[in-house]
């Protein structure tokens, strides 16, 4: 069985301002166990401007607006999103990499996302994203 649990904190305005990024970082408590693999990180890993850009694209997906595969991408790297197309029932599915770092090793596990988890996480991110 597995278990993926995200929440998302407050956004603090970083201390070292860049031009092209809004800086306004969240606390993402994210975990995740299953037999194989446990996975629990609190941290700034997503920026609010982020956090709209899952909410748009999962929200693009589930209407079936997506043409392309797309994957997002993230400035701190212990994310990544895949929305993948199938070509034969014309459904969308999405893949969470979940990157872990030890030493000098980089890898990650995959969690599948179901249409009804994709739901709940668009309806999370919704929540968060009306605020600003």
């Amino acid at each position: 069985m597995e278990q993926l649990d995200l929440k998302l904190d407050e956004y603090k305005k970083s201390l070292i301002t860049i031009n092209i990024s809004d800086q306004y970082w969240c606390m993402v408590d994210l975990c995740f166990e299953n037999e194989y693999f446990k996975y629990n990180n609190c941290s700034e890993m997503l920026q609010k401007t982020e956090v709209k850009r899952i909410y748009e694209t999962l929200t693009s997906c589930l209407a079936g607006r997506l043409a392309d595969n797309t994957k997002l991408s993230f400035d701190e790297d212990y994310l990544q999103f895949y929305f993948y197309k199938d070509k034969i029932d014309n459904q969308h599915c999405v893949e969470l990499r979940i990157f872990t770092f030890i030493d000098e090793y980089r890898d990650y596990y995959s969690v599948m996302l179901t249409t009804p988890e994709m739901s709940e996480l668009r309806d999370y991110l919704y929540e968060l994203v009306k605020k600003f």
